[in-house]
């Protein structure tokens, strides 16, 4: 078990994270780089197809021909180096291939939401974290911290997380005591709310547990029913259903709970 970094989310809920360690991030790196290198080789020979081959037939534009060739190669392999994290981050909600299949992911320290500008940000540092080759600078920086954090990290103020597995996802949470009011859906259980169905696809591991720890609470929490609705309204804004669609906080409890009875039916 590697340090824990534990979370406590603008919703007031503490959430405790285990730092993915130095070896899963360098094994989810040679896998990433491993995709941009079959990337990359397919570039190259596409463009060698555009422009190289035609100039054995012409010599005369040889030498523009190489200049463009490579001009746009570098271009093309830059957008691969750096852009094939910023890319998959942001639509893979923190992952890359790389991490996914390690089951880590990237996350804000602070429990805030990851944006677009972050991971931009942490993968522009990339370049500096690389030097002088294959990522020096990153492993020394991640070697003297004990969250592991390369300078990509402390610039954007984000961290790695392991995540937990769905085999492992029940157990974790008995440990933690967030199963004390189970929702275990029988098999013929129908949401009240229909739509519900449309946003269990936009319910990232995070937002389970968030809801999970929230509705175990909901008899000490003042503020459970404000809580729920704001928590329910970001999954639904995210899982882009039509406008207008608004919580009602006085339905937010048997909403948050057919939420996680769907989930839990459908991934456990």
């Amino acid at each position: 078990m590697g340090d824990i970094h534990t979370i406590v989310i603008p919703e007031n809920v503490e959430l405790n994270y285990e730092i993915a360690g130095i070896g899963s991030r360098f094994v989810a790196l040679l896998l990433d780089t491993l995709v941009q290198v079959l990337i990359s080789g397919v570039l190259v020979i596409a463009l060698l197809a555009l422009f190289g081959f035609k100039t054995v037939w012409n010599r005369q534009i040889t030498d523009l021909a190489t200049g463009i060739t490579t001009f746009i190669l570098l271009i093309l392999l830059f957008i691969v180096l750096i852009g094939y994290h910023i890319i998959l981050e942001t639509i893979m909600n923190g992952q890359t291939l790389g991490k996914k299949l390690l089951q880590i992911r990237v996350r804000k320290e602070q429990g805030n939401t990851l944006t677009f500008w972050d991971i931009l940000l942490r993968n522009s540092i990339r370049l500096v974290d690389i030097l002088p080759s294959f990522y020096i600078i990153g492993l020394i920086v991640m070697f003297v911290n004990k969250k592991s954090k390369r300078l990509g990290d402390f610039a954007a103020g984000t961290i790695v997380i392991k995540e937990i597995s769905r085999k492992n996802l029940r157990q974790f949470l008995t440990v933690n005591q967030l199963l004390r009011e189970p929702a275990t859906a029988p098999e013929t259980f129908t949401p009240q709310y229909i739509w519900i169905n449309s946003v269990l696809t936009a319910i990232t591991q995070p937002d389970y547990l968030l809801m999970k720890n929230l509705f175990s609470r909901r008899r000490e929490l003042s503020n459970f029913k404000k809580l729920a609705a704001g928590i329910i309204q970001k999954i639904i804004n995210k899982a882009s259903l039509p406008e207008g669609l608004s919580v009602n906080p006085n339905e937010a409890e048997t909403i948050l709970r057919e939420m996680i009875e769907l989930y839990e039916k459908i991934y456990f």
